[in-house]
């Protein structure tokens, strides 16, 4: 990822890492890379009927336990993970196919348990999500455009699969409760044409190495957030300037009030975005209230309330050049938690 902050422009090279080890080199071939890989099978397993008895009182039947979910889930997952493997050989051989058909009615044994606690339990017994990079499920190919050579050798090469600028949201975030740092970040729309898979990402701004990061796959139109590094010239920090405790008609009543101010070391105005964490509560246990958000008490934050979602409340700070120590951009709220 290559982006020009100031301008608010962001590049995302995409690359492939290939090993080559054929013995020949292959030189102004046209090529195509995909993702898909002998070592998944592309047949579904073959779903049995489950036959259900009842036992005697006293008798012999089988009532399964959390333990035996636990060892459920790790049988499944072996017996997936056989199944996506080489262990099922290639080919319309005999021993393939009984490898397959073993390997299916040990999926089937599996499920059989699984229905059989729902029916004991009444509850429905999610199995393992096995979902990772490997075995996704989904099969993309790349195009690599005009024509390449690609050398046979033990070392893995990098082939340019794209090169696709992003537009999106830049902005500045501080999360002083995890770290006094402020963070550059660009909230993006991957509006190219490639699905882009989940990997390591080698992050500069404004032609500096910034650091390393990771992707989850992204698909096409789906929004990501790129981090794009430390800014120098911003810190943060949080501070309990005031915590009451009283007892109110018999409830534990805990008031707090929290100041958050950043630090401008640089010599031009910007807007932060600061966040700090709410608790989250059973209002039947807990009574959580905001009793200043801090939003109109402050001359920094812009709008007149902070905003709140998800266990979180944010402002929009404005903070001026070389604003320190007293004359931080700051912002001060009060919660105040109750409860027996």
């Amino acid at each position: 990822v290559r982006a020009d902050i100031s301008e608010e422009e962001l590049v995302a090279e995409y690359f492939a890492s290939i090993q080559q080890t054929s013995g020949e080199d292959w030189n102004d071939v046209e090529m195509k890379l995909s993702t898909a890989t002998p070592s998944l099978v592309a047949k579904a397993p073959q779903l049995t009927a489950l036959r259900l008895e009842l036992a005697p009182t006293g008798g012999s039947g089988r009532r399964l336990s959390s333990m035996d979910r636990d060892a459920l889930q790790k049988s499944q997952v072996q017996a997936e993970q056989m199944r996506n493997s080489n262990i099922a050989v290639f080919g319309n051989t005999r021993s393939a196919t009984d490898n397959f058909a073993d390997l299916d009615r040990s999926l089937n044994r599996i499920s059989m348990d699984y229905q059989l606690m729902e029916l004991q339990s009444g509850t429905s017994i999610a199995s393992v999500d096995q979902t990772d990079s490997t075995s996704a499920g989904h099969t993309v190919t790349y195009s690599i455009p005009g024509r390449t050579a690609l050398p046979s050798r033990p070392e893995r090469q990098s082939i340019q699969i794209a090169s696709t600028p992003l537009e999106g949201e830049f902005y500045k975030v501080a999360i002083p409760l995890l770290t006094s740092f402020i963070y550059e970040e660009a909230k993006v729309v991957n509006d190219s044409s490639n699905v882009l898979l989940s990997g390591p990402v080698t992050t500069y701004a404004d032609g500096q190495f910034v650091g390393y990061s990771m992707f989850d796959d992204i698909a096409m139109g789906e929004q990501m957030i790129v981090g794009l590094g430390i800014n120098s010239d911003l810190r943060s920090e949080r501070v309990v300037v005031d915590q009451q405790e009283d007892i109110q008609g018999g409830n534990r009543v805990v008031t707090l009030t929290v100041r958050i101010s950043v630090q401008s070391f640089g010599n031009e105005d910007t807007v932060v975005r600061l966040m700090d964490r709410l608790p989250q509560v059973d209002p039947q246990q807990v009574g959580l209230d905001i009793i200043d958000d801090g939003a109109e008490s402050s001359p920094f934050v812009d709008g007149t309330q902070a905003m709140r979602s998800d266990g979180q409340i944010s402002w929009n700070l404005q903070v001026p050049a070389k604003s320190i120590a007293d004359e931080a951009a700051s912002v001060t709220y009060t919660i105040r938690i109750s409860h027996d």
